[in-house]
């Protein structure tokens, strides 16, 4: 900074015989304009009209670009759309996750997290509840596994029937065609049934209070010894 005038300087930085080289490629002034700023914006601008412009070279040749703030660099690295092998996590993806996403991106990060800083380990489940959690995630990780077996293309659901005719009886009482069953139907459901009088003894039941039902009950298990 000059009189109030501010210089941008741009070096370069390579090696010649393993020996670091940074000559000065310019220095200049970014407000030139009366809607002109100090914005990253504003240098990569510049960067992109200089380098063709007095060397031939794009500036999607440069491998980076290091400013003199975090903010700066952060900026102009997603301008010239640089790749990084890490990426924030969307907040949609941290809320509606399942559970076992949520527990494998939380021992993915637990190994980096500082155990010497009070202000992180205050919100850390106990080591207690991470033994406990790591038990859930391995349980975890075999429904995964099978959600996503079945979901491939070389599945077919009759595959995973243990019962059809067991199945196909439900099916036809919810629809209310009991009369259509078949033997091999009638035997499946045959220790579901429920007799009338069941019904009737239960709807009495209810009648009761907690206690009475109590008595009764230890009234019938006392008919069903003797």
């Amino acid at each position: 900074t000059h009189a109030s005038e501010r210089y941008v300087a741009w070096f370069v930085c390579y090696e010649v015989s393993v020996v670091l080289v940074t000559p000065l490629l310019d220095i200049a002034s970014l407000m030139n304009e009366p809607d002109d700023d100090l914005s990253s914006r504003s240098h990569y601008a510049f960067l992109a009209t200089m380098l063709p412009r007095d060397f031939g070279v794009q500036i999607d040749q440069c491998r980076f670009i290091v400013g003199d703030n975090c903010s700066v660099n952060r900026l102009l690295a997603m301008l010239m759309g640089l790749k990084a092998e890490l990426r924030l996590v969307i907040r949609q993806d941290t809320r509606w996750s399942s559970t076992f996403g949520m527990l494998k991106r939380y021992f993915q990060l637990l190994e980096f997290l500082d155990a010497e800083d009070d202000d992180i380990m205050e919100v850390l489940p106990s080591p207690t509840s991470n033994k406990r959690l790591r038990a859930l995630f391995k349980e975890l990780k075999s429904v995964e596994s099978v959600a996503k077996a079945l979901q491939g293309r070389d599945v077919d659901l009759l595959d995973v029937r243990q019962c059809p005719d067991f199945e196909s009886g439900c099916v036809r009482v919810l629809r209310g065609r009991q009369n259509r069953l078949t033997r091999a139907e009638k035997t499946a459901l045959g220790p579901f049934v429920k007799l009338a009088g069941d019904a009737t003894v239960e709807s009495d039941n209810e009648d009761l209070s907690f206690v009475e039902r109590h008595r009764k009950r230890r009234r019938i298990a006392g008919r069903a010894v003797s």
